[in-house]
């Protein structure tokens, strides 16, 4: 069971089991919680760890995204009693990238002109010697996320998400062009 729940991204630390516990008591009625899922978004050498967790109510269905599990359930815990602030994109803090290594630039691997307009936006604004992934896609509860990551000459890595591919690509330009604020938490349009 412990390597299928790792294949999915649903194994728990004992601090995030802790803060599912935590939640579940506070939830009110009528609320339940769904999930908790981490996901490799990218390719090497930036990988952009990822974790959503999920509640459903009567009325909506909340999802967060946020760094680390511990930080999307409280995030889950504190949008609950209201409505959350919620946006169709995210620029997460840096990541350090697995390798110092460059990779060759990925082949665009776009699937409509919308997504390869968005791209060629973000190409535009990334500096020179700068390596981007295609877009890839991870599911949280009902909700599907789209990220992109950036392997910066600086050997610093970033990522940009949307609701879809040209979504993540047009954050990308937003957070190259300072208009797509870092944040620590997502909670995604659903």
């Amino acid at each position: 069971m412990g390597l299928v729940n790792a294949l999915r991204g649903t194994d728990l630390t004992p601090d995030e089991e802790q803060a599912i516990a935590s939640l579940e008591g506070t939830l009110p009625e009528g609320w339940t919680f769904k999930e908790l899922r981490n996901r490799l978004v990218g390719r090497r050498p930036v990988k952009h760890r990822t974790y959503g967790a999920v509640v459903e109510g009567p009325d909506r269905t909340v999802v967060a995204m946020a760094l680390g599990g511990v930080e999307a359930v409280r995030a889950i815990a504190s949008a609950v009693p209201g409505p959350a602030a919620t946006s169709l994109q995210w620029a997460p803090p840096p990541i350090a990238p697995a390798s110092r290594e460059f990779r060759e630039p990925w082949a665009a691997q776009t699937r409509s002109p919308e997504e390869e307009a968005a791209r060629a936006a973000a190409i535009e604004l990334l500096p020179e010697g700068a390596v981007l992934s295609p877009a890839d896609e991870e599911r949280f509860g009902p909700l599907t996320v789209v990220g992109v990551t950036v392997h910066m000459p600086d050997q610093t890595g970033i990522a940009a998400f949307g609701l879809d591919a040209a979504s993540a690509f047009s954050a990308l330009a937003a957070r190259l062009g300072g208009e797509l604020p870092v944040t620590d938490v997502w909670f995604p349009e659903t």
